[in-house]
């Protein structure tokens, strides 16, 4: 495992796109740039702070959350897809499914003030704007991703370490989120679906990166050199694994 980058309050939301790596710091603002080699590049965002999620559009757009979710075409220019519902506090991770529709999760309450925790959002942006929204039965919704066949989403309840499953027809209201497995620290941070079907979850606090098969069975954990692992994402046509920390990032060539 190389540690490629570090001076991150918390790295979150790695994306690869094209031969790019892209990678926010949620405390610190921003999103920072690194080519396959790990040397940093200019920034493609500076400033924004609390982008919890990055997805690519099929039009080649990236999208970041936070405050709201905006999208750009890497000119330089941010356009808002979506603001908070009412009673949002913040866009964490979101993702993209195979037809093209943004999945994002919302938060109804401050998770680091004193707030009580309340049910979360889940919001849908498709391809033509139209936005749904639909409530979840957990209060922290963190990685999301889908089956390799896309007949599946999968969702991350961080604050109880639960990845929950559903169907996935294309439309956030026909939900039907179910518990599917469990992280041993209690904690179920960003996660990434592997061609095989395997589901990779960042295991938060405890310095685990977590492998489960496809019943959710826990088949590989990976140790990992820090404290709190954030995220992770699979460089496409290799076998890679980009992995965020509370300060670092790491490339983990799998054999």
């Amino acid at each position: 495992m190389e540690r490629i980058a570090g001076g991150f309050a918390l790295a979150e939301a790695p994306l690869v796109v094209g031969d790019v790596l892209l990678v926010s710091d949620v405390m610190g603002g921003g999103v920072r740039r690194f080519d396959a080699g790990g040397a940093e590049l200019e920034p493609l965002l500076e400033g924004r702070r609390g982008i919890g999620g990055m997805a690519h559009l099929p039009d080649g757009r990236i999208v970041v959350s936070g405050r709201d979710l905006s999208a750009t075409d890497g000119s330089g220019t941010w356009s808002v897809l979506a603001r908070l519902e009412e009673g949002g506090t913040g866009y964490n991770d979101i993702a993209v499914s195979p037809e093209g529709v943004l999945v994002a999760g919302m938060l109804t309450y401050r998770p680091f003030g004193p707030d009580e925790p309340t049910a979360a959002i889940l919001v849908s942006v498709d391809p033509d704007g139209v936005i749904e929204r639909t409530p979840v039965p957990f209060s922290w919704p963190n990685g999301i991703g889908f089956s390799p066949s896309g007949d599946a989403i999968l969702v991350a309840d961080f604050a109880s370490g639960i990845v929950h499953r559903s169907p996935w027809t294309g439309r956030i209201s026909d939900l039907r989120l179910e518990p599917w497995a469990t992280s041993p620290s209690g904690d179920a941070d960003g996660l990434a679906v592997a061609e095989d079907g395997d589901i990779w979850v960042a295991g938060g606090a405890g310095g685990k990166l977590l492998r489960f098969d496809a019943a959710g069975a826990i088949v590989e954990q990976l140790d990992v050199p820090d404290d709190f692992v954030s995220s992770c994402c699979l460089w496409p046509g290799s076998k890679r694994m980009v992995i965020t920390t509370g300060t670092s990032v790491f490339f983990d060539e799998r054999a």
